[in-house]
């Protein structure tokens, strides 16, 4: 009987990893050449670690003169140690997506060893089209997700076995491995600061209120001491992946630019905490506006857990079907509800090439992800005030939801500060994984247990839940499609862009194309006419294959710039003009700036630029018309006068 059981799992997990596989090959094809951006903010932010990457091999330290920024380095150390210094887009956009199905991979594999199937497959194929539908192609977002979902997995499975045993009698061994496994999270939190450390902060955070909470059995003493241990490892294999980065990096400017002072371009960290409430006032709309299907669903957990019969109680030893008396029809029907509602959604998608407008325009998508996020947050209050002790706990054990979730939710919490609205949908962060799980848990037909008395009872309640799914599955993917419609568009390949070499981008970037040709013939000396992009777009700097003037930031923008640098790039500019300078989007890139900052950093080196340096060296070559966010914008090129014209400083 085990071996058939275990039989069974096999084909089951066989077939879950088969499709997830074959999608993620299906759809890496399409989107990864497809470089649907022309300039920063026409879609989002695409291409910028990989140009900052091949920096470094010119000899250029992070976080020195000439490199000062508040990201943090292990995404662009990565880079460079992976292409010596010559990555293109296209590797980065390779990276981005690997991470991307990464994370999701990971999660389906860790929410396997605590939920029923199909749940962990379905919520992998309802959040696949979020996570791949970014607008941007970053690489340092995507790597940060996928260390806090590695990190997430773990600390719950460290929580889980630890609440299971009183702590006096955990054997030697099991005191060891559960140091170990502390190292690990420590490292993993550590690795994730060094990537994006808002995201790290947040993790930080979770972990700590989980290691708070879980351990329900173990002492008050052995909770701190778990807690202690854990944040002195972090603080100390940050100090070590700092020293083993060092190479690469300034360790004491990464201090500066990144912990101390990096949250001054993106307004500053009274900003920040503004942020954090504003989203706390969001997320109380959220549950208003959720409350009562949160509520009934949090009547149905308590009902089954303090109720439930002795027979459909957790045995210590069960295999997996054994505790949840699995039905293979139910099963099959899930199954096939899910794949055929992804399918159905790719083929009207691809055929019409388009998005269901009519699903966006009413926000299908993310009401169910909100409803899943009200869930994952009574399930947690109910887990921590309610919940019995997890010795006993019955087939419908909630505990891993909120152990996950205080770890994801406050990771997303902190991953977009700088951003006044609370983007969890918009960022590929694991806590969408999990208000998914919550929403196919909530209506799985199996939470029903009292449901076994009546046959007519559970066929309408799979028929119902077989439904929800299917429209689940075509919201997701109708809505938050990876853009097929651009996709199909993205048909030319520009070879004279080595930069570019493997993308694919749109016939309307052909402006674009434009301004690069006409840069590299205003500036025909490679090595020695320089030219400055103003704000800086690194991607698209690397296009034009010349060198950039030597300011003190990697990258003059809204929000990487400090003003302090400000007067003292604006000398040196006017000490070596830069040969052809280009500022724009024209109508665009003012607002865009006064978003995060007005009239300071970026905007105040820009209107000195325009107001001091550009009438007296320089003429307006040219206004290159571009497509920009589909409608017309235009690129200012000036060009600098001929020197035996006006008396320049060098």
């Amino acid at each position: 009987m085990n071996f058939l059981v275990k039989s069974q799992q096999r084909r089951y997990f066989v077939f879950e990893v088969s499709f997830l596989l074959m999608l993620f090959i299906f759809i890496g094809i399409a989107t990864v050449p497809a470089h649907w951006t022309s300039i920063w903010m026409d879609r989002e932010f695409t291409g910028w670690v990989a140009p900052i990457s091949n920096r470094i091999a010119v000899g250029q330290k992070l976080y020195a003169d000439g490199a000062h920024m508040p990201m943090p380095p292990l995404p662009f150390v990565f880079v460079y140690l992976l292409s010596g210094g010559k990555a293109t887009w296209y590797l980065e956009s390779i990276l981005n997506y690997l991470f991307q199905i990464l994370t999701i991979i990971t999660l389906y594999f860790g929410f396997s060893l605590h939920f029923q199937k199909p749940i962990p497959f379905v919520s992998a194929l309802a959040c696949i089209p979020i996570f791949l539908s970014l607008p941007k192609t970053i690489l340092y977002d995507s790597m940060t997700q996928f260390w806090v979902a590695l990190l997430s997995i773990t600390a719950v499975s460290y929580a889980l076995e630890r609440s299971k045993e009183a702590n006096p009698d955990y054997p030697v061994s099991s005191k060891v491995r559960s140091l170990l496994v502390l190292s690990v999270m420590s490292i993993l939190t550590a690795v994730c600061i060094l990537s994006k450390q808002s995201t790290g902060l947040g993790a930080l955070i979770g972990v700590v209120c989980l290691l708070g909470i879980f351990p329900r059995s173990c002492s008050n003493q052995s909770q701190i001491k778990d807690t202690t241990y854990y944040v002195f490892a972090t603080v100390v294999a940050l100090g070590i992946g700092s020293l083993a980065l060092s190479p690469f990096i300034n360790v004491s400017g990464l201090f500066t630019d990144v912990f101390l002072t990096g949250s001054e371009p993106k307004g500053g960290s009274i900003r920040m905490v503004s942020n954090l409430v504003g989203y706390s006032t969001e997320i109380v709309k959220i549950l208003l506006n959720n409350w009562l299907f949160a509520f009934l669903i949090f009547g149905i957990f308590g009902s089954v857990e303090f109720f439930a019969p002795r027979s459909y109680q957790l045995k210590k030893n069960a295999t997996e079907f054994e505790k949840l008396n699995t039905d293979k029809s139910q099963i099959a029907l899930l199954y096939l509800a899910s794949i055929l509602g992804v399918l159905s959604a790719l083929i009207m998608t691809i055929k019409f090439n388009k998005q269901y407008n009519y699903l966006a325009d009413t926000d299908i998508g993310n009401e169910l992800l909100s409803t899943g996020l009200s869930l994952c947050i009574f399930i947690t209050i109910y887990v921590i005030f309610f919940q019995k002790s997890a010795k006993t706990t019955s087939q419908l054990n909630l505990a891993p939801i909120a152990a996950f979730f205080l770890v994801t939710f406050t990771a997303a919490l902190f991953h977009s500060l700088s951003v006044g609205g609370f983007r969890w949908t918009y960022d590929n962060n694991p806590l969408i994984y999990l208000a998914l799980v919550s929403m196919i848990l909530a209506l799985s037909p199996k939470l029903a247990v009292f449901s076994k008395k009546s046959k007519l009872l559970v066929k309408s309640k799979t028929a119902l839940t077989v439904g929800i799914i299917f429209i689940l599955q075509i919201s997701m993917w109708a809505v938050h499609s990876p853009h097929f419609s651009i996709i199909l568009r993205c048909t030319e390949t520009w070879p004279e862009v080595s930069f570019l070499t493997g993308a694919r981008l749109q016939k309307s970037a052909q402006g674009m194309r434009d301004l690069v040709n006409l840069v590299r013939h205003l500036a025909e000396d490679k090595s020695k006419d320089d030219v400055l992009l103003l704000p800086n777009d690194p991607n698209v700097e690397a296009w034009f294959e010349r060198p950039r003037p030597n300011l003190s930031a990697a990258i003059v923008f809204t929000d990487q710039y400090w003003d302090r640098y400000v007067d003292e790039d604006f000398t040196r500019l006017l000490n070596k003009p830069p040969k052809v300078i280009l500022i724009g989007p024209r109508n665009y890139w003012r607002m865009f700036q006064r978003y995060w900052n007005k009239n300071v950093g970026a905007e105040r080196l820009i209107d000195r630029v325009e107001q001091e340096l550009l009438p007296q060296y320089y003429k307006l070559y040219t206004s290159q018309e571009i497509s920009f966010q589909s409608k017309k914008e235009f690129m200012d090129v000036y060009l600098r006068k001929e020197p035996d014209k006006q008396s320049l400083k060098f």
